[in-house]
This record gives C-alpha cells, sequence and structure tokens, in this order.
C-alpha cells in the first residue's frame, strides 16, 4: 500500500519521466508517487544496489548506481525531472 506522501505526489504531479535520487523510504514513496501519477518511465538512482530489488517492486523501471555512473547525464538523456529524496549527503555527491 502506497504512503500518504506518494498519494500525495500522484495527486499533485503529472509527468511522463521521473528520476527519482535516493531509494531510501522517503525515495521508495516518490517512486511509488511517479507509478501512482502515471509516470512512463521511472529512473532509481542510488549508491547502495541492495536497495534497487525493493526500487524495481514499487515501480522503477532503470536503476542507476551512482558509483558507476552519472545520474545527472541519465536524467538528461532521458529529459526527466530529477527529484532528491536523500538521507546521506553522500548519495548526491
Amino acid at each position: 500500500m502506497p504512503s500518504q506522501s506518494a498519494v500525495r505526489v500522484a495527486k499533485e504531479i503529472r509527468f511522463e519521466a521521473a528520476c527519482l535520487i535516493g531509494c531510501g523510504a522517503v525515495g521508495l514513496s516518490a517512486v511509488q508517487g511517479a507509478r501512482l501519477a502515471g509516470a512512463a518511465r521511472i529512473i532509481a538512482v542510488d549508491i547502495s544496489e541492495a536497495k534497487f530489488d525493493l526500487a524495481r517492486r514499487v515501480g522503477a523501471a532503470d536503476l542507476v548506481d551512482a558509483t558507476r555512473d552519472d545520474p545527472v547525464a541519465v536524467a538528461s538523456a532521458s529529459r526527466a525531472p530529477a527529484m532528491a529524496a536523500r538521507g546521506r549527503p553522500a548519495t548526491s555527491r
């Protein structure tokens, strides 16, 4: 069941694609919100591959390991608005 924040995101934002930086609790809620809003492509970015399975299960189609790939380049190439949902500063470095 999606969180209240995911439902709120879904009601307020409409987009075809989204790039969500951070796959912790807040980021996963944002992934759910993007899915509920009807985003055709959801990109989840994190520095921990361990979080990717859950991100995929809640709606992320593409997964980016920020320790190996440049999330800004991925977001730019996909024309997806990027949203940071991070708890640790290292996630967005």
